[in-house]
């Protein structure tokens, strides 16, 4: 879709600002920022891309104090005056319009406007799904993250293409030699779930996997996939470690921000089976053809798995994760979306050269 009256600005003159919630120490945000400069000139042919974010979790940058609050202003400012295109990246969840994004909505003027692998909704309330509309009505390309933000958007008269996860694009990602016995698991801080009921819920499924593949000593990893901003995850492993270790348990902590993008990508891939209340968590294992449980605490998770097929594999937050875990022992119910199609469709919606759309 586009707007009428968007200036057109020549292959060499294209400037874009890809914009995000980068720079905060996430790994699904990073890996947004590596697959985008893996790939701007597929995706924009001929364009010089920014981010304007600092390096991974720079302390100035991600703080909630007066210093971060004006370091992320200064950035999209920088980002605005800079750019002849402003593209939203991955990662944005638009349940409303708020913040710096509604700072540089009332500042885009005739500049192009994308928005590339977001999740839509759902709206707290039909003024934010108004703020929405119009924010994403001035956009001259939309492709969402799942079906569920499209059909969300049909019902605003927004006209959006689903592509999947950009992380799809990624050449980090993908199948690695896997060591069997090998679980890993990432918490989220951000999922609402204390460490006393992840506990409980991790315990229970080690339970069921023993009894279902035989491992009477799985090794655990744990996972800290977000090191900065709001809602690190290093506690919550640490957390785990201790009585799990108590259990007898081989465990190692590990996190994003040791390993780096690569590291993590391939620790991911390196596993027998992932259990993961971060959404990136599921999506590296399910393009690394890992068996995957993911905890169903937003709308994002749950609609990546219904995009998927993979209903099944999405679990409750407060409920048991066993019957997922039992399905994945047994091989019931694997995602009905092979990996490699996955990758398709996402190469055949963001990348220029590869129009042809496969069947889903």
């Amino acid at each position: 879709m586009g707007r009428s009256g968007t200036q057109e600005v020549s292959p060499r003159g294209k400037r874009v600002h890809a914009v995000g919630a980068y720079g905060f120490g996430n790994f699904g945000d990073e890996l947004f920022v590596a697959t985008v400069r893996e790939n701007e000139s597929r995706i924009w042919p001929g364009a010089t891309v920014r981010t304007f974010a600092p390096a991974s979790g720079a302390a100035w940058y991600s703080g909630s104090n007066l210093l971060g609050r004006i370091a992320r202003l200064g950035t999209a400012m920088a980002g605005l005056a800079w750019a002849t295109i402003v593209a939203m990246c991955g990662g944005s969840i638009l349940q409303d319009v708020q913040g710096v994004s509604r700072l540089r909505s009332k500042f885009l003027g005739r500049k192009r406007v994308e928005a590339l692998g977001v999740s839509v909704g759902p709206f707290a309330d039909a003024a934010a799904s108004l703020r929405v509309a119009n924010y994403l009505g001035r956009m001259d390309r939309i492709v969402v993250r799942d079906e569920a933000s499209v059909q969300r958007l049909r019902k605003l008269s927004i006209v959006a293409r689903n592509g999947g996860d950009l992380a799809a694009l990624s050449a980090l990602v993908g199948p690695y030699e896997r060591k069997a016995a090998l679980i890993t698991i990432c918490p989220s801080a951000a999922s609402g779930v204390d460490a006393t009921q992840l506990l409980s819920q991790v315990r229970e499924g080690l339970t069921a996997v023993r009894a279902e593949e035989g491992w009477e000593r799985p090794q655990i990893a744990l996972l800290a996939l977000s090191s900065g901003g709001s809602y690190p995850d290093r506690p919550l492993c640490e957390a785990l470690a201790s009585p799990l270790r108590g259990d007898g348990l081989e465990v190692e902590t590990q996190t994003f921000e040791e390993l780096g993008l690569r590291g993590t990508c391939k620790a991911l891939a390196q596993s027998g089976m992932v259990w993961s209340q971060r959404l990136h968590g599921g999506i590296v294992a399910y393009l690394s053809e890992v068996p995957f449980v993911l905890v169903g605490h937003h709308a994002k998770c749950i609609d990546f798995g219904r995009d998927i097929g993979a209903e099944s594999l999405i679990v409750d937050p407060a409920g048991s994760w066993v019957p997922a875990i039992r399905r994945l022992t047994r091989g019931e119910a694997p995602p009905s979306i092979p990996a490699e199609v996955y990758r398709q469709r996402a190469r055949s919606v963001y990348l220029v050269g590869h129009e042809t759309r496969p069947q889903l």
